[in-house]
């Protein structure tokens, strides 16, 4: 009996996870598919955690702790989501127990390296994305996270979620605009547009005076340690670049595009 004991004490010691190795940005190893829960996952310090799942969206928390072999992630709104650490060492890291799924996912630490087509940002190591490397139905992302909600809350806005349908008009309604070239006679021709799909669209929302006012943030490349996931966390903002940069607002409600305006230069 007493050797019984001290056999299952050792196996959770042994279950032990010590929190400061999970800091840093993790990437799912294999194939990612829409079945999967999890894709990335980002502690970036005790209240900064991201999640990003293989759908539409993205998660944010505010807090994590690790108790033994146990994740606990805590949201906005003070709940708690716990999950089992099974292996974590080095650049290693196994999740199991997804909403007793049984499902095991594998995760590897990446991290950014000074190389070509990397630079230096915020004393950080980021690389530089662009549009063109994506396929065209990953160019439209609905920016449904939680400092996006957060910022309209802020400037006193109601927050309107898109759907998918949503997104699908607002885009036709752009893409026409693009194509029939609505914005010659108001912009000067050194600040004309790039193709359409030649950008990565980023789409918010709010509701003025009942109508849905759809805005669009255009970027044909970005920079960011983990690429299209930065996408979904916040609006990518920049005051120059050319047209290389661009925002569009449209009335979805009467199906108009009713500013667009490409970046000066500095």
């Amino acid at each position: 009996m007493l050797l019984l004991l001290m056999v299952s004490c050792q196996l959770t010691a042994d279950r032990t996870i010590a929190q400061k190795d999970i800091y840093g940005f993790w990437q799912l190893e294999g194939e990612v598919n829409k079945e999967l829960p999890w894709s990335k996952i980002e502690f970036i310090n005790d209240s900064d955690i991201w999640i990003d799942p293989s759908l539409d969206t993205i998660y944010h928390y505010r807090h994590f702790t690790i108790n033994g072999d146990s994740l606990i992630l805590t949201d906005h709104q003070m709940q708690e989501s716990i999950y089992r650490v099974d292996h974590l060492e080095d650049s290693d890291l196994v999740i199991t127990d997804f909403k007793n799924t049984g499902v095991q996912l594998h995760f590897r630490k990446f991290v950014g390296k000074s190389a070509e087509g990397e630079y230096m940002m915020d004393g950080c190591h980021t690389k530089v994305f662009s549009a063109r490397d994506l396929s065209p139905d990953s160019l439209d992302v609905n920016v449904k996270s939680v400092l996006v909600n957060e910022y309209y809350e802020y400037a006193k806005k109601e927050i309107h979620i898109l759907s998918r349908h949503e997104i699908q008009t607002a885009r036709r309604i752009l893409e026409s605009y693009f194509e029939n070239k609505e914005y010659q006679n108001k912009l000067d021709k050194d600040r004309y547009p790039y193709p359409f799909n030649q950008y990565v669209r980023q789409y918010t929302a709010h509701v003025e005076n009942g109508d849905i006012i759809v805005t669009v943030n255009l970027l044909r490349r970005w920079c960011a340690f983990d690429g299209y996931t930065s996408l979904k966390m916040d609006i990518y903002e920049v005051c120059d670049g050319g047209p290389s940069y661009a925002t569009a607002v449209i009335n979805l409600t009467k199906g108009e595009i009713v500013w667009f305006m490409t970046n000066g230069e500095a």
